[in-house]
């Protein structure tokens, strides 16, 4: 291979080269970007406040029953306790658990397809709703999250929900996080977004020393609801 040859080879690798970095950096250029988090909430929250207002429902459905079977309720008891035993096997709690879930989500879907109707469920049903939203978005994004996304229209109700359920230092640590609110936190979620937007961003440190508490507490939150779930069992099965 002859010197000219090489130093062709050479140019066209470079050419190759750059045309590549060309072509990322146009990419990152028009491609979505993910700023800070403090731009992406703000971001969030302005959105909220350019959703229209739902309309407020006063009743639920009549003969609306969204309750699973008694061969729901057999499992589920049955799985509970293997759970019990040992959170750590293989069963088919986690399963049962959710598909109870999913019916008080359908049912809430029935009431209304605009909004969380919590306050036209059961008090047994609806405890259960609030303590699993909060606990999945807490865990997933601490309380700034849970309030920001729909999972927080129960924040209100929480605290009562998780002393129900044998939680009371749950239920402190929500109403802590509850009182950084100048207000009670809408059961609406654009109403809240308007809540939180008038705090400001001091609010979510403030919100970061509940994540603490939160996560430094002890105990299976899905146990508790199981009990709970079973002994009111007559609002879950039928």
């Amino acid at each position: 291979m002859t010197s000219t040859q090489i130093l062709v080879g050479i140019v066209a690798a470079l050419l190759v080269i750059s045309l590549v970095i060309i072509a990322i950096r146009r990419r990152q250029q028009s491609g979505p970007k993910i700023g800070p988090y403090s731009e992406i909430r703000s971001e969030i929250l302005g959105q909220l406040e350019n959703q229209p207002q739902p309309a407020v429902l006063t009743e639920r459905p009549t003969g609306l029953d969204m309750r699973l079977g008694k061969d729901h309720e057999r499992v589920f008891e049955e799985q509970y306790l293997l759970y019990a035993q040992d959170p750590g096997s293989e069963n088919n709690f986690f399963k049962m658990y959710i598909g109870v879930l999913r019916s008080i989500s359908e049912e809430l879907h029935a009431i209304s397809t605009e909004y969380d109707a919590l306050d036209l469920l059961s008090e047994p049903r609806r405890t259960v709703f609030v303590v699993d939203a909060l606990v999945a978005d807490v865990n997933n994004g601490g309380f700034d999250q849970y309030y920001i996304n729909s999972a927080g229209n129960g924040a209100a109700m929480a605290p009562e929900c998780f002393r129900r359920i044998g939680l009371p230092d749950i239920a402190e640590i929500v109403e802590k996080a509850n009182a950084v609110f100048d207000e009670v936190p809408s059961m609406l979620r654009h109403k809240r977004g308007e809540q939180i937007s008038r705090l400001g961003e001091q609010s979510n440190f403030a919100w970061k020393e509940c994540d603490n508490e939160y996560f430094q507490r002890e105990g299976d939150v899905l146990l508790n609801c199981a009990r709970y779930i079973l002994s009111n069992r007559e609002e879950f099965f039928r």
